[in-house]
């Protein structure tokens, strides 16, 4: 339990809870964990505030506050212009364990979500890997859409005709091979290019 102390005790934290009970209630956890600098707000706008003005290392957020709500509170953390403020873990703290709150909370920049009753030895554990470097998330890989892949390469064919009419003696760019199912000419039927691909030519005089 001592070295578990003497892991959080050099961090700061910020507590953002409406309720007063429960707001109490975690500023007795964490300081049972060893942390010394302990900041409180009633809400998310209180909560910004103080996060650009103490820059904590930690956020316990709650998702349900008034007038400004954990999400609101996330989402406006995430965009300012200051890492230091931008970047902060947050670990949100809420009853409300619906599949649909936790996706809002991913996608608005949170670390952590943890549902209420909440047990201390699991809030001090997922703090200290929070602090070691666990948790961090990553940005998405986005994936090309199919749209954007041919919007890429019509670009690509627009930019090769305008470099061929500057230097017409350059080489030609190579095509894109023509996709199954499609004829290669036009004005000839799929069926008479099979027919062709099949009769062999023979020399000789016709009859």
């Amino acid at each position: 339990m001592r070295h578990k102390k003497a892991a959080l005790s050099k961090y700061s934290v910020l507590i953002a809870e409406g309720n007063n009970y429960m707001r109490s209630l975690l500023r007795t956890m964490v300081s049972g964990f060893g942390v010394r600098q302990i900041y409180e707000a009633q809400d998310g706008a209180d909560a910004i505030a103080v996060a650009i003005d103490r820059r904590p290392d930690l956020i316990l957020c709650e998702w349900v506050m008034r007038p400004l709500d954990g999400e609101d509170f996330l989402r406006i953390l995430r965009e300012d212009s200051d890492p230091e403020v931008s970047q902060i873990p947050v670990i949100v703290i809420s009853a409300d364990a619906r599949r649909s709150v936790v996706l809002n909370a991913m996608r608005a920049g949170v670390n952590l979500f943890l549902t209420k009753p909440l047990s201390p030895a699991v809030l001090q554990e997922r703090m200290i890997a929070l602090m070691e470097g666990h948790y961090i998330r990553k940005k998405p890989k986005l994936h090309e859409s199919p749209l954007q892949a041919s919007l890429q390469q019509h670009l690509q064919r627009l930019e090769d005709e305008r470099q061929q009419k500057l230097d017409p003696d350059a080489p030609a760019p190579p095509q894109p091979a023509p996709q199954k199912g499609k004829t290669s000419a036009p004005g000839k039927s799929a069926s008479t290019t099979k027919a062709q691909e099949k009769v062999p030519f023979r020399r000789g005089k016709s009859s």
